[in-house]
């Protein structure tokens, strides 16, 4: 009885065992690497030398698990905020990839592994994901991604709409990583404003009061636009991708 298979990429005998008898069981013993193999079957000679094939049959091997690396978020990322709206990146790959899926915030989505993108929503304090991936072979992987903000926004505060020479509050509540000093200005309707720091560097407050907003010279409704313009030692970070509008303001 001799074992033929297309395994080298030639079909072609691979063992032959002596048999005696009227009947018999043989069992062949090898190793294989991971890949589709098209065909096998086993053929059998009597001491006429005559020769028949049994029926082919078809069988692959997968032990390798897929890869997964994960693009966005990086390990640091200079800005985030509470409910931000991310973009997770990946890529997945394997010869039999079947499925996708990731764990954020102690929630499992179900993703397309060839989407190689979904969106993120970001809770406070969760910077943690991990990407899971399996193939039809039952192989498994995942990969766990941590990141680091050097500047989250936790919080800001201002009232929607105000008049001309009102008394009003802008604030902004935020979280540092690492030694720089961090500074903020108000960007208010294009001017420049200081904005006065309570905290320490790596918890802090920053607040503009104005006892009286600026006069404008229209008198109708005016929508004025406005964002904190943060600064992590000499880095400066707008802070635009949160920016607000105050809506409503006329002229008095």
């Amino acid at each position: 009885m001799s074992l033929w298979h297309n395994a080298t990429g030639t079909w072609e005998s691979n063992q032959t065992n002596a048999l005696s008898g009227t009947s018999n069981s043989t069992t062949f013993n090898l190793t294989f690497s991971d890949g589709d193999f098209i065909d096998w079957t086993c053929a059998v000679s009597d001491s006429d030398n005559d020769m028949g094939f049994g029926e082919n049959r078809t069988f692959s091997i997968d032990i390798t698990s897929p890869s997964i690396n994960i693009t966005f978020p990086t390990t640091s990322i200079d800005y985030g905020f509470f409910g931000e709206n991310i973009t997770l990146n990946w890529t997945a790959t394997d010869t039999n990839l079947e499925s996708c899926w990731y764990n954020y915030n102690n929630t499992n989505t179900t993703i397309t592994c060839g989407d190689k993108n979904s969106s993120l929503i970001i809770e406070t304090g969760n910077q943690t994901i991990t990407f899971y991936a399996n193939d039809s072979g039952s192989n498994e992987a995942n990969y766990t991604r941590s990141w680091v903000y050097k500047l989250f926004e936790n919080s800001r505060s201002f009232n929607t709409s105000s008049a001309e020479t009102s008394t009003e509050g802008f604030r902004i509540n935020i979280t540092a990583t690492g030694s720089q000093t961090v500074t903020a200005n108000l960007s208010y309707n294009g001017t420049i404003y200081p904005g006065t720091k309570v905290g320490n560097n790596s918890q802090m407050e920053f607040y503009k009061d104005f006892g009286s907003l600026p006069e404008i010279s229209t008198s109708t409704a005016t929508n004025h636009s406005f964002f904190w313009e943060v600064y992590y030692g000499t880095q400066n970070i707008n802070t635009t991708a949160n920016n607000q509008t105050e809506i409503g303001r006329a002229h008095v």
